[in-house]
Parts: C-alpha cells; sequence; structure tokens
C-alpha cells in the first residue's frame, strides 16, 4: 500500500469477503490512503438473512467508520450473467427460468466499471457514500430473452421454467456447495417476488448519463449468442 492513493476492493462472493475487506482497509489505512472504493451487492443490510448483503455488510461499516474517503457500488444483477445461456441459445435449447416474472433493474457491467473508475479519480461528492447501480429498466428473464431473440435474427428462443428444488439440486450436481445453492435459489426466489425490482438514478448521478439499456449489451455481446 505503500504511496498508493486509492483502493479498490472487489472480492469473488464468499464469507471471506468480510476478512479481505478487513484487512485491505487496515492496511489501507496504515499506510496513509486517501480513497477506498468497493464494489457491494444491491440490498446489503436491508434484508435480514440475506447472505451475500451479510458478507458486505462489515465492509460497508468499516468504510463508513473510517477517515477515508469512500464510495460503496451496489450494483443490481448483470446483464453479463445472460452469458450463461449462450450454449443453450446456441444449441437450441430454451433459456432456464428460476424467477418467473420477475423483473430486475439489470445493469451493464461497464456502467457499473465506469462508476467505479470515477469514485476512484473524482473529487466529486456524487461519487460518494453508497451508490445503488441499476439500469434503465426493470426487466425480467422472458424479457431478456426477447431481446436476445431480436439480437440473434428474429430466431425464436422461449424460456422453461426451472422449480427452485429442481435448481438446487442442479446446483448441487454441479459441485457448488450447499451454502452457496441455498443463496442462489433465495436470490432466485426473491426476484420471482418482486424483492428486486427496484430502479434508481445512481448511474446518472455518478456518470452525468443514464445507464445503459439491456438492449445496448445485447447487441455489443451478440457475437456470443450466434455461430
Amino acid at each position: 500500500m505503500r504511496d498508493v492513493g486509492s483502493v479498490f476492493l472487489l472480492s469473488a462472493p464468499g464469507p471471506w469477503v468480510v476478512r479481505h475487506d478487513e484487512a485491505m482497509l487496515a492496511a489501507a489505512r496504515s499506510a496513509g490512503v486517501r480513497k477506498a472504493v468497493k464494489v457491494s451487492a444491491i440490498g446489503t443490510g436491508e434484508r435480514a438473512g440475506a447472505r451475500v448483503g451479510d458478507w458486505h455488510l462489515p465492509g460497508e461499516e468499516a468504510l463508513r467508520a473510517s477517515d477515508l474517503e469512500w464510495a460503496a457500488l451496489r450494483p443490481s444483477s448483470f446483464a453479463s450473467n445472460a452469458l450463461s445461456w449462450a450454449p443453450r441459445i446456441l444449441a437450441g435449447e430454451p433459456v432456464p427460468n428460476m424467477s418467473g416474472d420477475g423483473r430486475q433493474g439489470v445493469i451493464d457491467p461497464l456502467d457499473v466499471a465506469e462508476a467505479a473508475v470515477r469514485a476512484l479519480t473524482s473529487s466529486e461528492e456524487s461519487v460518494r457514500g453508497v451508490l445503488t447501480l441499476t439500469g434503465p429498466e426493470l426487466i425480467s428473464v422472458p424479457d431478456m430473452v426477447k431481446v436476445l431473440e431480436e439480437t440473434v435474427g428474429g430466431r425464436a428462443l422461449g424460456t422453461v421454467e426451472v422449480p427452485l428444488e429442481a435448481y438446487r439440486e442442479q446446483l448441487l450436481g454441479a459441485g457448488l456447495g450447499s451454502d452457496f445453492a441455498e443463496i442462489a435459489v433465495d436470490g432466485a426466489r426473491l426476484v420471482a417476488e418482486g424483492g428486486n425490482a427496484r430502479l434508481t438514478e445512481d448511474v446518472e448521478q455518478a456518470l452525468g448519463r443514464p445507464p445503459r439499456a439491456f438492449l445496448t449489451w445485447a447487441h455489443d455481446h451478440r457475437a456470443a449468442f450466434t455461430r
């Protein structure tokens, strides 16, 4: 950390996030770092027992308690999660849907990255504190698949409903631990019940422009869904 002015905190989700954040922030403070920007998760601290949020909350609280300039970026679901559908789409199979018609403010990761850069390099108050980053529209899995149908030239794709218990078994069968499987299932249930149907203006506040739509992301990544 010596001679470092700003620190970017990004850990793969898991219980280790807490100790990663604590260790990095302790090192930053001892070295005189001026600023820290952390990628957190939408809804952190807002719902009891939400383990992804629980993993991020101690780091956010440590930022608040520090004398650093700081920002906590809480993105909604990433548009890039749709890349996991590419093998099925290329095989002509329907897209699995674990969240029904539940809608989210799906965000292009480019907007998250740009907000992070702005927070790390700017002294503006618009990129300080907690920023909940969402896309410009509430969109469901079936909605996203319809966008991708247009992107791949009008070819019908469709979705297939996957019961949450079957989803849990698929995750366990793929080798994921039970904790991660439960978190994924809980997240799908939350979305299905409308618990992540939230839009904010924080991307526009940070970047001075509206967030990018899922249609834009799909157009940029259409090669992943076509032969």
